[in-house]
């Protein structure tokens, strides 16, 4: 059984979701989180940050902040905002 079509179809579904959650963060549509760098903010989806870094999946709470209407904000380094 050829699994390549599958492969392609998850690799695609993936790029698609990134592409619309970033669109979704530059609209600070659904944010949950602001990052602060230097006191500038940056409104992100805890989910996104946490999936891809150990750190913040560490440092996010695990409470439904939006339910509560309220954000969550972590201070970080400037040089820090261009990895996320």
């Amino acid at each position: 059984m050829d699994d390549a079509p599958l492969v392609s179809a998850q690799a695609e579904h993936g790029s698609l979701l990134l592409r619309q959650q970033e669109q979704m963060r530059v609209a600070e549509e659904l944010t949950d989180v602001v990052l602060l760098a230097e006191g500038l903010p940056f409104a992100c989806h805890k989910v996104v940050l946490s999936a891809f870094s150990p750190y913040f999946q560490m440092k996010m709470p695990r409470t439904a902040c939006v339910l509560q209407n309220k954000q969550t904000s972590v201070d970080v380094s400037r040089p820090c905002l261009h990895v996320v």
